[in-house]
């Protein structure tokens, strides 16, 4: 089940949210591969949340049973660049049907551009992945847009942010 989290508090319901966060450094629930999982319960003890709160779903991505409509927010953060456009677009829609009615998805990966430093970082990055990845590769932000709306999400839009570094951009998608 979702876990409800009171510190995310800005949902316009003025309940907790409930939150599915795929990738690294995620809280207060994760789904990551079970070798993952306990980095992912000492990130959260680290940032103080209290072991009683924390939720873990160990597995495959690609095939753990996801409930539906299930999550007001799902963050997926460093995971579409690890694949094919195909397994990509697929990842997209099964977290698009987790997603309630009122739903968004923030997609956290190598996005940046539009500056020739955030372009060259991106380019790198790229490079690197094709290093140490048999299908891994930057995806573009039109590339993931066209993914998350053919899932049936709206008003996709990139979240700059003076702070971000390296090529790591962020999109946001709501139903």
């Amino acid at each position: 089940m979702p876990t409800e989290t009171p510190q995310l508090g800005w949902s316009s319901t003025r309940r907790p949210l409930r939150t599915l966060w795929i990738g690294w450094g995620c809280t207060p629930e994760g789904l990551d591969l079970p070798a993952v999982v306990p980095n992912f319960a000492r990130f959260a003890a680290k940032m103080g949340i209290p072991e009683d709160r924390v939720n873990t779903i160990p597995g495959d991505l690609h095939v753990v049973e996801l409930p539906e409509g299930a999550y007001d927010l799902i963050i997926v953060a460093n995971v579409l660049r690890l694949e094919c456009p195909e397994r990509g677009e697929e990842v997209v829609k099964r977290l698009v049907k987790a997603l309630s009615s009122d739903g968004t998805i923030m997609v956290i990966d190598a996005l940046a551009h539009g500056t020739p430093s955030r372009d060259r970082e991106r380019a790198l990055y790229a490079m690197h992945l094709g290093l140490r990845t048999r299908q891994g590769q930057v995806h573009s932000p039109a590339e993931i847009t066209r993914w998350l709306t053919a899932a049936g999400l709206q008003n996709v839009t990139p979240l700059d942010h003076p702070d971000v570094i390296g090529a790591l951009g962020v999109l946001i998608g709501k139903r």
